[in-house]
């Protein structure tokens, strides 16, 4: 027996006078700030109301607590942090950026962040031989040295490493 005839449905536990109400524009269980104040039920409207007030965006049903933060400069998840600052990021929503300590644009495959952003001294691609010494990466050219005396021709080649037979200058 309920004292006071306080319980407005006494035919459900949903209900009760001490609940209060939120607005939920989008749909996806999660009310945004407006309150519809304290009241037994929800009130009628085109909207349905639920009992929190966690959503960070109600205009779309994506962005709610349990969404997935993904790279997208939203804060997907409601809890203030966006991309690369969310310890909760999806890391396969993300790119795989290379450590390029020389400066070449060629990045050291073993080496890796992976961010939404691409963080300074880090870049795509990850074909450097040698990440310490800018000169050497996949596009050094090697001159031919036919005759052994460390001047090379005008004949030339592309490498990482220096093939047998070539020098790093066209002197000869």
């Amino acid at each position: 027996t309920v004292v006071g005839g306080d319980d407005c449905d006494d035919t459900t536990g949903t209900y009760s006078p001490v609940y209060t109400w939120y607005i939920d524009v989008d749909g996806d269980t999660y009310g945004n700030s407006v309150a519809a104040g304290v009241v037994c039920k929800p009130p009628t409207s085109i909207y349905s109301y639920v009992l929190n007030n966690e959503d960070c965006d109600d205009t779309l049903s994506a962005i709610k607590p349990t969404a997935t933060e993904i790279c997208d400069g939203i804060d997907n998840n409601c809890d203030g942090n966006i991309d690369d600052a969310d310890p909760l990021l999806d890391l396969s929503s993300t790119s795989l950026w290379y450590e390029d300590s020389d400066g070449d644009t060629y990045g050291n495959n073993a080496q890796t962040l992976s961010r939404c952003v691409q963080p300074a001294g880090y870049v795509s691609d990850n074909t450097d031989c040698n990440d310490s010494l800018s000169s050497i990466n996949p596009e050094t050219v090697w001159y031919q040295d036919s005759d052994n005396d460390t001047f090379g021709s005008s004949t030339s080649t592309q490498s990482c490493t220096q093939p047998e037979g070539y020098v790093d200058n066209d002197s000869d």
